[in-house]
């Protein structure tokens, strides 16, 4: 109710969607507060309401919630908050390494969001170290990263800092040279 409501440009009624929703009792630690939260209460322009949302929400015994982590940032993000989305997966991360787990979805969302803002170092640092947790992701992320970068036509130079299996070299390759050649492949559009 409440991403309709925010799409019929109604963020008052949509926050009392979500007051409503979050107050409903729940057995579950994080209760009942929702991603879109993050997104009404930027429409609403309420700084403090966010900081508080963030607050709630990095404070999660996992930051974000063990499964919703990626759309609490994407949420953020989506607000206009960026750093608060930035903030939220940096700290997801470090608490998976301090665990010492994994997750995929979260690692992979992370690079992408990093590509979308151009911090291409830092997408290809969390290439360099991890890349190998997302294996089935990684060529056309690591694609989009050096096409986003200006940086198709240095991959000689590129891809061995990143030890990626051969396939996936090979993957990145064949993704790279069919965008050099104008021939842009569909569904490679990681970051965008």
């Amino acid at each position: 109710a409440a991403r309709t409501l925010l799409d019929q440009h109604r963020p008052d009624w949509a926050l009392q969607a979500c007051d409503t929703a979050a107050g409903i009792p729940s057995a579950r630690l994080q209760g009942r507060k929702l991603p879109v939260t993050a997104r009404v209460i930027g429409a609403l322009d309420d700084r403090h309401a966010m900081m508080e949302l963030f607050s709630d929400v990095a404070r999660m015994p996992f930051p974000g919630g063990q499964t919703l982590t990626v759309e609490w940032a994407r949420a953020f993000e989506e607000a206009g908050r960026p750093e608060l989305a930035r903030e939220l997966f940096e700290n997801a991360l470090n608490a998976l390494r301090q665990r010492q787990s994994q997750q995929p979805d979260l690692l992979k969302a992370w690079v992408e969001f990093l590509i979308r803002h151009r911090d291409h170092e830092a997408a290809e640092a969390a290439l360099v170290k991890d890349s190998w947790i997302i294996s089935g992701d990684a060529a056309p992320l690591v694609f989009a990263l050096y096409r986003d970068w200006g940086r198709l036509e240095a991959l000689d130079a590129e891809l061995p800092k990143l030890y990626l299996p051969g396939g996936v070299e090979q993957e990145v390759r064949f993704l790279a040279k069919q965008h050099l050649a104008g021939k842009a492949p569909a569904g490679n559009n990681a970051g965008r």
